[in-house]
């Protein structure tokens, strides 16, 4: 196999094409590689690619590898770009798309550095988009965090970050359209009420807290 073309377009799409064959079955047996800036870069640390140079196993690994961590990255991005992800579910939808392991944990760790997934704010901006127009509590902002990849740690972070009188506003807005007159319920009734706003995510403290603040006002 030899290099059949380069094409640099560095200056105007950030990318150099090399096309990769065997001369006489150039359209047939040809391979072409896009290639970024910073990967063209390590390239050409290793090798000086030509036209006309053969190409080696060596060579060939080293090119079809830039040009794969290069589509990662730009896959990566195009990933993060419509809405928050986490970076195991980056790294998840990389794989699913057939990226190799290597490639996708390398575009991942990059797009962190780069700023792109920033997962401590991240779960900030979901917890309080949760808190205000799904009113869960604390506890089910955590398991929803969870369950879309974020480590535990930074879900917890980002949960006891949230004001208390959010948190409070969101549960008295919960009992308001599913259990008014809560204060005046039977015990069978009330432990039921209770049980459902665990579910959304408050706690027993939070939720009787708000019982008694409830009981005093209507008296």
């Amino acid at each position: 196999m030899t290099v059949i073309s380069i094409l640099d377009r560095l200056e105007t799409k950030g990318t150099v094409y090399v096309t990769i064959g065997d001369e006489l079955m150039a359209k047939n047996a040809a391979e072409d590689f896009a290639i970024s800036k910073n990967e063209w870069k390590k390239l050409t640390l290793q090798f000086q690619l030509t036209v006309g140079m053969t190409v080696n196993e060596e060579i060939y690994v080293s090119v079809s590898s830039a040009a794969e961590r290069t589509k990662a990255v730009r896959l990566g991005a195009t990933i993060v770009s419509g809405s928050d992800k986490s970076a195991s579910a980056v790294l998840r939808k990389l794989r699913d798309k057939g990226i190799s392991k290597e490639s996708s944990e390398h575009a991942v760790a990059l797009l962190i550095r780069r700023g792109y997934i920033d997962e401590d704010a991240q779960c900030e901006r979901i917890a309080d988009t949760l808190l205000r127009y799904k009113r869960y509590g604390r506890g089910r902002i955590v398991q929803y965090l969870i369950a879309h990849g974020y480590p535990a740690d930074t879900a917890k972070k980002a949960a006891s970050s949230l004001d208390d009188e959010d948190v409070a506003s969101a549960l008295a807005r919960n009992i308001e359209n599913k259990f008014q007159g809560i204060e005046e319920y039977s015990p069978a009734d009330t432990k039921k009420a209770v049980a459902s706003l665990m579910r959304l995510g408050f706690t027993s403290s939070e939720i009787f807290s708000e019982i008694r603040r409830i009981t005093k006002n209507k008296n």
